[in-house]
């Protein structure tokens, strides 16, 4: 009798062992699949890269670039100084696009943008960098308002080119 127990005992606990080496696999299994998805966070939930392009659609996913923020802008300055305010517009984001050209038709707007910076003065907001965003600062010590420091937003579209949202 007490080899039966003993030997009913020992079954159990090589049963509870293969058990839970198997649920080790498992996980470990599901853990590998897990890691080689690329998840993204957005509102606070992570999603897969299928998820997110049902939510919001691709531009937030991180599409390779095929530009930089600052190729963008010494082009974008090129234009300006040429006087080429519709090539200058080539370089700003479509959402924004209007309004900038509105703005460059008013009297001394495009003499006033004339007067920023090389690249090289440009500092970017290293916090401020994302797959798809990026944020630049200059000082600008001319500034008649006293608004010394002025941003440049930059944000890349669905096919990885950077363009100038905010200027």
């Amino acid at each position: 009798m007490k080899n039966k127990n003993l030997a009913l005992i020992f079954g159990i606990v090589v049963f509870l062992f293969l058990l839970a080496c198997a649920g080790w696999l498992v996980y470990e299994s599901k853990l590998k699949t897990a890691v080689d998805v690329p998840m993204y966070e957005y509102d606070g939930k992570w999603y897969t890269e299928d998820e997110l392009k049902e939510i919001v659609g691709p531009q937030y996913i991180n599409t390779p670039a095929k530009n930089t923020p600052e190729e963008v802008y010494v082009d974008f300055r090129k234009a300006i100084l040429a006087g080429d305010t519709e090539k200058a517009l080539e370089y700003i984001w479509r959402e924004s696009k209007e309004e900038y050209r509105e703005a460059f038709k008013v009297s001394g707007n495009l003499e006033k943008i004339k007067g920023i910076p090389e690249v090289h003065e440009l500092t970017e907001e290293k916090d401020e960098r994302y797959d798809n965003y990026a944020s630049y600062y200059y000082d600008d010590k001319d500034d008649p308002r006293g608004e010394k420091i002025k941003s440049i937003e930059f944000i890349k579209n669905e096919e990885g080119y950077w363009m100038i949202e905010f200027i």
